[in-house]
């Protein structure tokens, strides 16, 4: 069995795979969480303030700044030619990059899911926890775009960058979390790397079969 985990997903896939040894033939990690931005310094200062807030209401909704929802930047709503100008390569107009992903909308939340110092305590620690070290005892991918770049709102580098994670810090920390770790950055990957440009996404399917091949199904667990 082979695990998937994406973005906050994706830090949540490692802790269980920590937790639960011998399990999993291989754990395949999408631009997880692993790391707040600001790193170290961020969570050491936020913990203490959101760890209060958890205990007096956990499910209150945190303020997520002044943006405007109807200026919120989803890759996967497709191209937009008034704002992103011509295709880059005319046969993608068929592509979902192009015409949009058929998404469940009852699965997304618009626009955005609320925060909560319940569930942001949660998030920090497992960061925290992944900083000090994992034990993952099966073969970990960890694949990421080579860009990250905070916004909300569309730019012209948001087509082509992590707008969610530090994608580097997540690469950094990766190393921490078992013995057999293989790090892949993907120049013009968006944070969801599957709604990537089609040439990028090509790239992310190869590395998963790849690594598939020569780790996680050719391999004998140790424990198995």
């Amino acid at each position: 069995m082979v695990l998937n985990g994406h973005s906050t997903g994706g830090l949540t896939a490692a802790l269980w795979a920590h937790r639960h040894p011998g399990v999993l033939s291989g754990l395949a990690l999408t631009s997880p969480w692993l790391e707040t931005w600001g790193g170290h310094p961020t969570r050491t200062l936020g913990r203490p303030v959101i760890r209060t807030l958890a205990r007096v209401s956990p499910r209150m909704e945190l303020p997520t700044g002044t943006i405007s929802p109807s200026d919120v930047f989803y890759v996967a709503d497709g191209w937009n030619d008034e704002r992103d100008g011509a295709l880059p390569d005319p046969s993608w107009a068929q592509d979902p990059y192009a015409t949009g992903w058929d998404l469940n909308p009852a699965w997304v939340l618009r626009p955005w899911a609320p925060v909560r110092p319940g569930w942001l305590l949660a998030v920090l620690d497992g960061q925290a926890r992944v900083a000090q070290g994992l034990d993952i005892d099966c073969p970990v991918l960890l694949m990421a775009s080579a860009r990250s770049r905070v916004s909300l709102g569309w730019t012209p580098q948001a087509r082509h960058a992590d707008t969610i994670i530090d994608a580097q810090a997540a690469a950094r920390n990766s190393v921490r979390l078992g013995n057999l770790v293989t790090i892949t950055r993907f120049a013009g990957g968006v944070h969801d790397l599957t709604l990537s440009e089609p040439p990028v996404r090509e790239r992310v399917f190869s590395t998963l079969g790849r690594w598939l091949m020569s780790y996680a199904l050719h391999t004998a667990h140790p424990n198995h």
